[in-house]
């Protein structure tokens, strides 16, 4: 019977992605029901073909439970037009998952009671789903933009959204009665109005964002009341209104974010704000009509605005050195009772901390310092002033106890120590600048016993830790300087004090220099490398890296260089090239990476970007007159016009003042430099026309071009172009990346024509940032005359690997398709755990996923209640089906191993089911180890080898051995290859 089913078997492959049946034989008694085929009715649909995919333009049926086929006329769905179902009365819509876009207003006004999106959806187009009524959606990890409008004006109560969302445009969800949103890592922009006139009561947003917009979740009208807010480090701008009339009780503002915009928190119920080391700027109204008792600013911020805090309830307030201006009323309405000022120069806006009647100045207390300008402001309005106590050194960061100075680069050194640990690991940064200096008798007499000093520290000064019991100082930096008396009285016998550092250091010098001890230590950067080009400007030439190593020359084992972004383990497997006289000359752009390795087996790399070598590149002089000579950057298609406005932008001379000659001839408007023969390091010579000049007369009329065409195209990913230009070809493919962006190179062959990526102009190179999954990004060539022609190019980005223990490993390719293909998750900890044995569940799990299963029934098995949740749902689903069946004595085994030869059994079955008839391998003794095997045994083994799916090791098949992580992924992928080939046959 599964001969006779051979075609079956084809077809369920051919729509499964042939990769389904790969597990079909994992555990015994597995049980596969053939599936049919339902076809839509097409004559429902009024189609465009387009590049052979279709395109659903009209729905003419008059069913209200629409199931949108994946395939019409034998070709796959992949596009909804603009308005195709608008204002139909529908009940409900499923879309496959081969549509990639929805068009504008597509379902707009159907009274939508339920829509489902399925993965491979990536745009959801302007205003696609406003005006329904479904109460929940599930926006699928595909999509990566949400269109303006496309679920607005609805009844949406909850909405799902998934890690693969970049963009939420304006208004996305307006006017629904949404009263949770969790936005998923990923998201970078949520757009003006996003979420306006819901019914909000929580928000999370993660730290990928990057702008928030104009009232993106605002309480206006009381439609909104979020009450928990969580902001994620890394959002860098809260936008105009982001959150204001809500009735939020408290808030941390994450360092990430520089500028808190104008009324982003007015109006909510305040009683706690938290601002993190990193805000820089806090907008006019952003935290007015609160009520806040107490405010930490921190001491990066600049800039307070007007009304900032305007009627709060604050009663002392701390103004950090940072503080430069404080705008009008920015603290008024608060009852003020003492307000400490650190920066003596502070600017004083109008009123900044005005008070009611019956309240009078003399009720508030300004400290500051003498003859600042706090000082000057409290005796003009009255207010009482007091000195500051501090001298300069004051308690820093939260918690910590050491006392500090801000230096003038906003750096810090450290002063003193107020703690009573004798073991002291010195911190890199307190509240976010870095720790720089060690300070004159900073830590003397603190009973010390040890000590680490951080990489930034650059200098220790007199007796900073003298008088101590100091055996051991670890200094990380290599530069460190010291001074002479830094660990002076410590040990009656210097020996006895040891330093940590790098040989050849200044911890070095200094130890041998006051008879200390001195080892090597692990954690110090012992081997640092700067890298310089010799040039920077764009140029023509070839350019010098020079290489400078922080050692001599006679400490250095390698020294090598390579193109590309390289890793140790590139080098040290004998990859790179020798750099001589430590320097070494590229000729083209692109990412360069250095290594080195000391004596010691020290070793580091250095990559630097190279991005300004232009080898059609012109540089040319233009003698002005008998003056100065000025150097310009131009190119042989440039026109008379283009150089002239060049030479306008340069030394400002007018371009209609300007003639310009060349070997005897005016170079006329509308020529190009190529027409003149201008090579490069030409000199032009340029006469500047007095006011009343007349111009040459010009005749005939001129007739704008035509010419679209172009002289260079090119697509850089990875440091590679993957576009093959053939200028009869206006698409192309550039297959898959792990790449982040494209950089686009585009030449036109007129100088006339314009150039435009997705709506936005450009000149000759733009950088495309790639969102994961296929990418689809339009250039469109403007000619003068107005004509227009357009390419086309496609990536896939793949989705980034988690897992941190796979580089370098042999199967680390193959892991990672696995990973592509959505079967292997890896581990909590982000890890894969390659040479791990493979066990009955995860292989269960993974043949689940590949079929992806739904139906689910309770399982007998009295040995898996501690598999977790999803493996159990999994299981359940495996069991659905009759595909495990488990053992007599009601078990499943979940953990137990899967061998080599176990494993060869599957794919043997697999692909006799496939084929429609076994494998017959040309010969069977390839291994010694496998003789004593059952024939079926030895065939399935045989055929691993003959098809280039396994391979044994020292003439051993190891056969016994447990099947590992690793050889699964490379397994699975060479069989899916093999089962392609047999689908083309």
């Amino acid at each position: 019977m599964l001969q006779e089913e051979g075609n079956k078997w084809r077809g369920y492959i051919r729509k499964a992605g042939m990769i389904g049946l790969m597990l079909l034989l994992i555990l015994p008694h597995m049980l596969m029901n053939p599936v049919s085929e339902v076809f839509a009715d097409e004559a429902d649909y009024d189609i465009l073909d387009v590049g052979g995919t279709i395109t659903i333009v009209k729905y003419l049926g008059t069913d209200t439970d629409v199931n949108i086929p994946e395939q019409i006329q034998g070709k796959d769905v992949t596009a909804i037009a603009d308005q195709a179902f608008m204002g139909l009365k529908l009940d409900k819509v499923t879309i496959p998952g081969t549509v990639t876009t929805i068009g504008m207003g597509a379902f707009m006004g159907c009274e939508l009671d339920a829509v489902i999106l399925n993965e491979g959806l990536i745009e959801i187009g302007l205003m696609a789903f406003a005006g329904n009524e479904m109460e929940n959606v599930d926006i699928p990890g595909t999509v990566t933009t949400i269109a303006e409008g496309a679920f607005s004006q609805g009844s949406l109560k909850t909405v799902t959204l998934r890690e693969g969302l970049k963009t939420i445009k304006d208004k996305a969800f307006w006017d629904n009665e949404i009263r949770s949103v969790h936005i998923p890592e990923g998201v970078e922009v949520i757009g003006e109005e996003a979420f306006i006139d819901n019914k909000l009561e929580e928000a999370t947003l993660p730290g990928t964002i990057i702008s928030i917009g104009k009232k993106a979740f605002i309480g206006e009208d009381g439609k909104n009341n979020i009450r928990t807010l969580t902001l994620q480090a890394g959002l860098s701008s809260i936008g105009e209104s982001a959150f204001k009339d809500n009735l939020l009780e408290s808030v941390r503002i994450p360092g990430s974010v520089s500028v808190i915009e104008k009324e982003a928190f007015m109006g909510n119920v305040l009683e706690a704000v938290i601002l993190d080391e990193g805000v820089e700027e806090i907008g006019e109204h952003a935290f007015a009509q609160n009520k806040l008792e107490e405010v930490v600013i921190p001491s990066t911020v600049n800039l307070i605005a007007t009304s900032a805090f305007f009627q709060n309830e604050i009663t002392t307030l701390t103004l950090p050195n940072s503080v430069r201006t404080i705008g009008d009323a920015s603290f008024a309405f608060n009852p003020l009772i003492e307000i400490r000022v650190y920066n003596d120069e502070l600017v004083f806006g109008m009123f900044p901390f005005f008070q009611a009647p019956p309240a009078t100045p003399g009720d508030i207390t300004l400290f500051g310092h003498s003859g600042s300008t706090t000082e000057q402001y409290a005796i003009a309005i009255g207010y009482t002033f007091q000195i500051l106590e501090d001298s300069g050194s004051t308690d820093c960061g939260e918690n910590t106890d050491f006392s500090c100075v801000i230096n003038e680069n906003d750096t810090i050194t450290i002063t003193g120590y107020t703690g009573s640990d004798t073991d002291v690991l010195i911190p890199d940064t307190i509240d976010g600048k870095a720790v720089t200096i060690i300070g004159e008798d900073a830590f003397t007499g603190k009973q010390l016993i040890a000590v680490e000093i951080p990489y930034g520290v650059t200098s220790i000064e007199k007796q900073a830790f003298s008088a101590n019991d100091l055996t051991s100082v670890t200094i990380i930096s290599y530069n460190a300087s010291i001074e002479g008396s830094a660990f002076e009285g410590n040990q009656t016998n210097p020996a006895d004090l040891t330093l940590y550092g790098c040989f050849g250091s200044a911890a070095e010098t200094h130890a041998n220099d006051k008879g200390y001890s001195f080892q090597e230590s692990s954690k110090a950067e012992c081997l640092e490398m700067i890298l310089t080009p010799s040039e920077t400007n764009p140029t023509n030439q070839d350019i010098t890296i020079s290489v400078s190593v922080n050692k001599l020359q006679e400490s250095i084992r390698e020294l090598k260089w390579a193109e590309g972004s390289k890793d140790l383990v590139d080098f040290q497997a004998g990859d790179g090239d020798g750099v001589t006289d430590n320097r070494f000359t590229v000729s083209e752009n692109g990412t360069y990476t250095v290594y080195v390795k000391d004596k010691k087996g020290n070793e580091k790399i250095e990559r630097i970007g190279i991005n300004n070598i232009d080898k059609s590149l012109l540089i040319i002089q233009v003698q002005i007159g008998d003056g100065e000579t000025i150097t310009l950057h131009a190119y042989g298609s440039d026109s008379i016009q283009q150089l002239k406005q060049k030479i306008h932008d340069t030394a400002g001379i007018a371009t209609e003042k300007q003639k310009i000659s060349f070997g005897g001839n005016v170079l006329e408007d509308g020529r190009t430099l190529a027409d003149y023969n201008i090579l490069n390091q030409t000199t032009l010579q340029l006469v500047v026309l007095s006011t009343d000049a007349s111009p040459d007369p010009v005749w005939g009329v001129y007739i704008p071009s035509s010419d679209i065409s172009l002289d260079r195209f090119e697509a850089i990913v990875d440091g590679e172009n993957r576009l093959p230009f053939d200028r009869a070809q206006f698409e192309y493919d550039l297959g898959d990346t792990e790449a982040e962006t494209v950089e686009i190179i585009v030449k036109t062959h007129h100088p006339m024509a314009k150039i435009a990526l997705d709506g936005e102009a450009f000149a000759d190179k733009k950088t495309w940032h790639l969102n994961e999954g296929k990418n689809m990004i339009d250039i469109v060539i403007f000619a003068e005359n107005g004509d227009e022609k357009t390419y086309s190019i496609t990536v896939n980005r793949l989705a980034k690997v988690p897992f941190t223990d796979i580089a370098g490993h042999w199967a680390e390719s193959y892991i990672k398709k696995t990973y592509w293909e959505r079967l292997f998750y890896g581990y909590s900890d982000q890890s894969f755990r390659p040479d791990e044995p493979i066990s009955r569940m995860e292989v269960t799990s993974l043949f689940v996923r590949l079929l992806e299963l739904d139906e689910q029934k309770q399982v007998p098995f009295s040995d898996v209640q501690s598999i977790g949740k999803d493996s159990m749902e999994e299981l359940e689903k495996a069991y659905a089906i009759g595909m495990v069946k488990g053992y007599p004595d009601q078990t499943f085994n979940p953990f137990a191993d899967v061998s080599r030869a176990h494993l060869a059994l599957i794919f043997y079955r697999t692909y006799d089911k496939v084929n429609g008839t076994p494998y017959e391998p040309r010969q069977l003794a390839y291994f010694s180890d496998t003789a004593g095997y059952d024939q079926e045994t030895q065939n399935a083994i045989a055929m691993l080898v003959e098809i280039k799916i396994a391979e044994g090791s020292d003439g051993n098949f190891r056969p016994d051995d447990q099947a590992t992580r690793a050889q699964a992924a490379k397994m699975f992928v060479k069989f899916k290859e093999v089962l392609g080939r047999l689908e083309n046959k």
